[in-house]
């Protein structure tokens, strides 16, 4: 490897540290609550080398939550393509969340504190969610119309219903570690009403 190919390399995985200690300070203490030095600290770089790749607070922010809306979308593209339903793509995307319960807590605190207007992610959750009910009321209009889901509501009020549930389960899921399985639940719920729908 050349000298310029390992410092493309090192940049990377620096990159890729600081990503994963601010999803943890985020989660953790919340946009306005971490900082750059902490988060800096936590992946053993300078504030000056942090802000080398991400230029402020506000860009870290949104790319910590794009990059956790890529690896979403990539597995409800694909679970898609191997012939899921639309619920069935959505149990599996918060499968894999539940797997890192500090990404969750991020995506839960954020999206909270974005109902603010002023907050800096405001707009990038506002966004996020027009285009996820977007994604999915059509996903679920080509299940109903291939019987494939159920079709006693419309596939928008579906839409809506399913992303609130996802959400709602992963919150008590983090309150009551344990307690609650937002995969076997939602899983549960979405083939009662599969099952009623048909």
């Amino acid at each position: 490897m050349s000298t310029r190919q390992e410092g493309y390399a090192s940049g990377r995985a620096r990159k890729e540290r600081i990503l994963e200690a601010a999803v943890a300070a985020f989660g953790a203490s919340g946009f306005e609550h971490a900082t750059l030095t902490d988060i800096a600290t936590a992946c053993g770089v300078s504030r000056q080398g942090l802000l080398h790749h991400f230029a402020s607070k506000e860009e870290l922010l949104t790319a910590v939550l794009q990059r956790r809306d890529d690896t979403d979308r990539r597995s409800f593209d694909a679970a898609l393509a191997n012939n899921r339903t639309p619920s069935e793509a959505l149990a599996e995307i918060i499968a894999d969340n539940a797997q890192s319960p500090t990404v969750m807590r991020l995506y839960t605190v954020l999206s909270a504190e974005a109902t603010n207007p002023d907050h800096a992610a405001h707009d990038y959750f506002a966004a996020l969610y027009t285009r996820l009910r977007a994604q999915l009321t059509e996903a679920i209009a080509t299940a109903q119309d291939a019987g494939d889901a159920p079709s006693g509501l419309p596939p928008e009020t579906f839409a809506t219903l399913l992303l609130a549930i996802k959400d709602g389960l992963a919150l008590q899921a983090l309150l009551s570690p344990g307690e609650v399985d937002p995969v076997r639940t939602i899983r549960e719920l979405t083939a009662a009403l599969e099952g009623a729908g048909r």
